[in-house]
């Protein structure tokens, strides 16, 4: 017999497990961090009291999102994951979610196109493998973020991303302020960029950008890989219309590895300016 309820911290084992063995290489820090961002948000598919999938839900005012919906294999098939995703985004209407965003892989559109999903634009999936060698220096022109400006980094962000998620910009430079950047000109925010811990490296993201000024979006990437190292995998996600990021992201060694479909349900609406986003902070919170 199939249940829901909601995920809890006893659960981020089972769900670092569940994801790793579809290659996401989610770490239990991240389990924690969506448990402190959104505690009622999160559910768990039992089998006869055993765990066997997750889908986890964010929202951001009139704007929510979904991510990482995983079924364990041999309960693919009949129904969990259409279960789960109504579910979360039940939550997320009660919450008064007017639009509910998503990136799909690509075995899972036809799910969501059936829950009345819509397709927005194709999300890149990219890779720098620690093979290929830094041809950058560390910019001085590039600071370090610090607390106090996390308010103004979650305004300068919100137009680019379509929504203000300074819960989350604020925990990721908590867990790794030492790996977030901004970039200015006098006092005029440019842009910025987060970077954290993974199974098998780094990743980068969010990285938001004037989309008007795109060399500071190459200052900080480049700054990131530097800062990084040619000793570990980094990984990042760039929205197709943000096609300055992307060139940019190939100049910088990375490699395609696969392609998601960002999609949406209810009024098109906190979409933002995708031109503006070089990296995404993540599949399951864009």
């Amino acid at each position: 017999m199939i249940s829901v309820r909601r995920f809890s911290q006893g659960d981020i084992e089972f769900a670092v497990k569940s994801c790793q063995t579809i290659g996401w290489g989610y770490l239990p820090s991240d389990f924690g961090r969506y448990l402190k961002s959104e505690p009622d948000g999160s559910f768990i598919a039992e089998a006869d009291g055993k765990p066997v999938g997750h889908v986890f839900s964010i929202g951001y005012g009139g704007a929510g999102w979904i991510g990482m919906l995983v079924v364990q294999p041999e309960f693919r098939g009949v129904g969990i994951g259409a279960t789960l995703t109504k579910i979360a985004i039940d939550h997320l209407r009660s919450t008064d979610a007017e639009t509910i965003w998503l990136e799909s892989v690509p075995k899972a559109i036809t799910l969501y196109r059936r829950l009345g999903f819509k397709d927005a634009f194709d999300c890149l999936r990219l890779r720098r493998p620690p093979s290929i060698r830094s041809k950058t220096t560390p910019r001085n022109e590039i600071d370090k973020m610090r607390a106090r400006e996390i308010d103004e980094i979650a305004s300068f962000d919100a137009p680019y991303y379509g929504a203000n998620r300074a819960k989350t910009i604020r925990l990721l430079y908590e867990e790794h302020p030492h790996l977030c950047f901004v970039k200015r000109e006098g006092t005029r925010l440019l842009g910025y960029v987060m970077c954290r811990r993974t199974e098998n490296g780094y990743r980068i993201g969010p990285c938001a950008c004037n989309p008007d000024r795109p060399e500071a979006g190459e200052e900080l990437l480049a700054h990131c890989v530097t800062t990084l190292g040619d000793s570990t995998e980094i990984s990042i996600g760039t929205p197709s219309p943000c096609t300055d990021g992307l060139l940019i992201l190939k100049e910088l060694g990375f490699e395609s590895r696969s392609v998601a479909l960002r999609m949406y349900l209810g009024e098109h609406k906190f979409q933002g300016e995708p031109r503006g986003i070089f990296a995404i902070g993540g599949p399951e919170k864009g």
